[in-house]
């Protein structure tokens, strides 16, 4: 990718490792079958210990909460287990609830569900009628973040200094294609406090987690870092501030930008001296002034700059009318820059744009007035995949696609993301809890086989607003516990699971993936029990599951280590580089987070937990776990399982 501001990140740093090298250690294979005996005596023991150890309250800022009262029928339901140490040897111990847990519904052992009251009424849409799940225990990092900065511990970048930090960047796919590392990802590169160590002037490290946020298409909250910057005059940071409005289609601001970085181009580093040319060609071009558009062109060839594109669409723009017209060579990634120059002389085809867009070009495409609905919706897809649009930005996506297009245009009704835009806008108004779960559970299966169930599961949040978890849903509380769970409502997920037979099976995911609970219930071990009895799970799907449920240091029912024993361990998926392992535990054991944070997302690799190596699954979950990060482990763990959890 051609670098708009390489300055960031300096040319002589390779792609070293994260730390210093440490001795030679070859990763052992990991034997649960062998060890599940030496596993369950162990836990055995600490239980007995723990039963001895007198808990002290915790501190009244870090208590969790008991969940809101609920206005939903009572149903019968799973006992959570008593809450627990995780890893005794490095973990403290989470905190206790401030009172006990309400009951947490479920479907378990077949029992016939108890109707609810007479009485009950649903709630009218547009008011909150599933109860939020408890508050997580503190991680020390506080929730994911949002679109503002993280407030992080004072000694978060310990174990990191800058060129560390700047080579341990290059050595990730930027953005990480897991909704689990994204948060990591982000909560890094908004980290507020004592940068690290090693910083070249006091712009340095703002200006690297820009550059991070940009290139992860973070547009959203790049803009708010750079609205509370008190240096926002400072050339560099107003580079930033043109590639935000560029990404924007805020065409004005972004000349009123380059026209005032111009006048101070002696005081820019080198590296940005060529950038600033095409930038000026490009608001000279809008502005109509093609010759120059065209000097533009040629002081950046002058000083040899990486742009080829857009110094071939400055020539073009600049060309005497009734020129031919020119054949561009695209790049292997088209940066937002590029993209609008070429607008400049004429529509794009969305099939030769879309593959190489860069995450930022694709939220551009996704918010810019007057981008055809295809393209927009495309583009819409495609950075919500990326994680740069979170469920809701693509919600608002569709309703606003779903309100431009119509069906009756030529070609509208044949493309599959307006369509789904138009489903979803439908989905949203209809006023029949029936009939939109119906249409959800369509809609969620589209979604999973052009990887957006989790977003797409986000999306559709609103659209429990007034549903009920009561045993009238049918098999459709399946539908409604699966959207619950995607959008991190554990609580709501637990009560829909129990509404009916057939969505039983996402009460021990709900409990899994909720920090509020140290494991999975015993009532839930039986579901996943009876599931494994039924074989609704494939061989590999086993394994990853009792990888799991070790790592999080919960009991592994008998049949899932039976069954699972009687097929070879799965040896396929992501493993990271020697050494990479060691270092993650020992940055875990240091609790060093941010050196854990990165080392994590180098372990779990570009495609995300569910195609991880087991071994490089287990060691991730059980550091984030050992440094604290419960509820980042839970997030990664309920990831790995989510794709290929039985459906149906």
């Amino acid at each position: 990718m051609r670098p708009f501001l390489a300055v960031v990140i300096a040319a002589g740093l390779a792609a070293t490792a994260l730390t210093a090298p440490l001795a030679a250690q070859a990763e052992q294979s990991w034997q649960p079958f062998k060890e599940r005996d030496e596993r369950a005596a162990e836990r055995a023991r600490r239980a007995s210990r723990d039963q001895r150890i007198e808990r002290q309250p915790a501190d009244e800022a870090n208590r969790v909460l008991p969940p809101a009262a609920s206005t939903a029928p009572t149903v019968p339901a799973f006992t959570p287990p008593p809450r627990g140490a995780v890893e005794r040897v490095d973990l403290d111990p989470p905190p206790l609830p401030a009172e006990p847990a309400p009951p947490i519904a479920s479907k378990a052992n077949a029992q016939p569900l108890t109707a609810p009251p007479s009485n009950t009424t649903v709630p009218q849409r547009g008011a909150e009628t599933s109860p939020r799940a408890a508050p997580a225990p503190p991680s020390g990092l506080g929730a994911p973040p949002g679109r503002g900065a993280t407030t992080m511990p004072a000694n978060f970048w310990r174990g990191v200094d800058m060129k560390m930090l700047e080579a341990a960047i290059q050595s990730i796919d930027v953005p990480p294609r897991s909704s689990a590392l994204h948060s990591l990802w982000q909560r890094l590169m908004t980290a507020d406090g004592e940068p690290p160590a090693g910083g070249q002037g006091p712009t340095h490290f703002a200006a690297l987690q820009l550059e991070a946020l940009y290139r992860s298409g973070l547009i959203a909250v790049m803009t708010d870092r750079l609205a509370t910057r008190p240096d926002a005059a400072e050339p560099l940071m107003t580079a930033f501030r043109i590639r935000r409005d560029l990404a924007a289609a805020e065409t004005d601001t972004a000349c009123i930008g380059v026209k005032s970085l111009t006048t101070r181009r002696d005081t820019l580093p080198k590296t940005l001296h060529g950038e600033t040319h095409i930038l000026a060609g490009y608001c000279a071009a809008v502005g109509g002034n093609v010759a120059a558009a065209g000097l533009a062109a040629e002081l950046a060839r002058e000083e040899a700059v990486d742009a080829g594109v857009a110094i071939q669409a400055l020539d073009a723009i600049a060309a005497p009318e009734g020129s031919a017209k020119p054949k561009f060579q695209m790049p292997k990634r088209l940066l937002v820059l590029d993209y609008r120059l070429l607008e400049q002389l004429g529509p794009l085809d969305a099939a030769a744009v879309l593959p190489i867009a860069e995450p930022a070009l694709l939220y551009a495409l996704s918010h810019t007035a007057g981008t055809p609905p295809a393209l927009a919706v495309a583009a819409a897809e495609a950075a919500a995949a990326l994680h740069a649009l979170d469920g809701e930005a693509l919600a608002a996506v569709y309703r606003r696609i779903a309100a431009e297009a119509k069906v009756a245009e030529a070609g509208a009704d044949r493309d599959l993301g307006v369509r789904r835009a138009i489903q979803f806008s439908a989905l949203v108004a209809e006023p029949q809890a029936a009939k939109r779960l119906l249409a959800a559970r369509q809609l969620l299966g589209d979604a999973r086989r052009v990887g957006l169930a989790l977003p797409m599961g986000r999306a559709l949040a609103e659209a429990l607003v007034d549903v009920a978890p009561v045993p009238e849903l049918g098999p459709a509380a399946a539908t409604a516990a699966e959207i619950s769970l995607a959008a991190g409502n554990f609580e709501a997920a637990r009560r829909f699971a129990a509404a009916d037979p057939a969505a039983a099976i996402w009460a021990p995911l709900a409990e899994l993936a909720d920090p509020a609970y140290s494991g999975v219930s015993e009532a839930g071990l039986h579901v996943l029990d009876d599931a494994v009895r039924r074989n609704r799970f494939q061989s590999a799907d086993l394994h990853r599951l009792a990888t799991v449920l070790d790592a999080l240091d919960t009991n592994v029912p008998i049949p899932l280590w039976e069954a699972a024993s009687r097929t070879p361990q799965p040896t396929t998926g992501h493993l990271p580089e020697t050494g990479v392992l060691p270092q993650l535990q020992d940055a875990a054991t240091k609790k060093d987070l941010a050196r854990t944070m990165l080392l994590i997302i180098r372990s779990i690799g570009a495609r995300g937990p569910d195609a991880t190596h087991l071994i490089a699954l287990g060691d991730s979950l059980r550091a984030l776990r050992r440094a604290g990060l419960e509820e980042d482990a839970r997030r990664l763990a309920f990831e790995a399982l989510y794709a290929t959890w039985p459906r149906g």
